[in-house]
């Protein structure tokens, strides 16, 4: 989860995001890609998660209809997921804020995978399907 925009940022709150147990400004900018100088303000609205896009066809009742569009049906705009994969509990975002996409129970193709996937309205991946 992101760091606030503004206000009081503490070493605590940027060593929970970046998972480290250092209390050294200096080593939580290194890890977060910072370089020197170092100040606490550079952490405001920092997150250390990242998202890798995928792009999805559209949705569709049945897995097999869902690999389908493998063909070149058109495709929605990108979504993002956490980690590369599409393993049962990833969950689906609509943008790099962390807002989950919601699938509405359905199946979407993922381009260049070969993979449907079971998408709910949380946004989680349920189940894959191989083309």
């Amino acid at each position: 989860m992101a760091l606030q925009s503004s206000g009081a940022i503490s070493i605590s709150q940027i060593k929970t995001e970046l998972g480290s147990a250092s209390n050294s400004l200096r080593t939580l900018s290194s890890l977060a890609g910072k370089s020197t100088p170092d100040a606490m303000s550079e952490f405001y609205g920092y997150s250390s998660v990242t998202y890798d896009p995928i792009d999805l066809g559209y949705a569709y009742s049945d897995p097999g209809e869902a690999c389908g569009v493998a063909g070149g049906e058109g495709y929605q705009t990108k979504y993002y997921i956490r980690s590369a994969g599409f393993l049962t509990g990833s969950v689906i975002y609509n943008n790099t804020s962390g807002t989950p996409f919601n699938g509405g129970d359905n199946w979407f193709f993922v381009r260049n995978q070969g993979v449907s996937i079971f998408i709910n309205s949380s946004g989680e991946v349920t189940q894959d399907y191989t083309c």
